[in-house]
């Protein structure tokens, strides 16, 4: 049995952006909890680790008491059942990303027809801003204000110190 005021907010986070934080804090608006989960590919090597990720996570929604934060190498699908979430929140930025996701979508919708996916638009002034970007923002070392959320800032440059010192 799926809860309909239980949300899944998936994606990778490597970084989370502050794209992805305006989502999840606007989806705990209109559920009464989410869960936002980074989901990882164990054979695709990304810039943080999975333990760092969550860390990310757990700064970023710090005091937010209708957001819990994990991480997960599973299915979308079975961590939903998992948390009886009756939905799947995928954030978009762009037209691509809606057909990337529509499959994914449409692949848990397979897996667990009582979950429904809901897609969610950026704000227009936050599209631009990925996770690509970010990794690069902290390979070259330059600053992440506005590209991520104020409460995993310091987490951020002290992970962009320990990978890329300066030289």
């Amino acid at each position: 049995m799926t809860d309909k005021r239980i949300a899944l907010l998936t994606g990778s986070f490597d970084p989370l952006t502050y794209g992805h934080y305006d989502i999840a804090i606007r989806c705990a608006k209109l559920f009464d909890t989410v869960y936002v989960v980074g989901f990882y590919n164990s054979e695709k090597n990304g810039m943080f680790t999975p333990k760092e990720r969550l860390s990310i996570l757990r700064d970023a929604f710090a005091g937010h008491s209708n957001i819990n934060t994990d991480v997960s190498d599973g299915m979308v699908a079975e961590y939903a059942e998992k948390i009886n979430a009756g939905v799947i929140v995928k954030g978009l930025r762009t037209t691509a990303d809606f057909e990337y996701e529509y499959s994914l979508g449409e692949i848990s919708r397979r897996l667990s027809p009582e979950v429904e996916t809901l897609f969610m638009p950026s704000k227009a002034e936050l599209a631009y801003i990925s996770s690509s970007y970010v990794r690069e923002l902290i390979k070259y070392r330059k600053p992440l204000e506005g590209a991520v959320p104020d409460g995993a800032l310091e987490l951020l440059y002290r992970l962009r110190d320990e990978k890329f010192p300066q030289k």
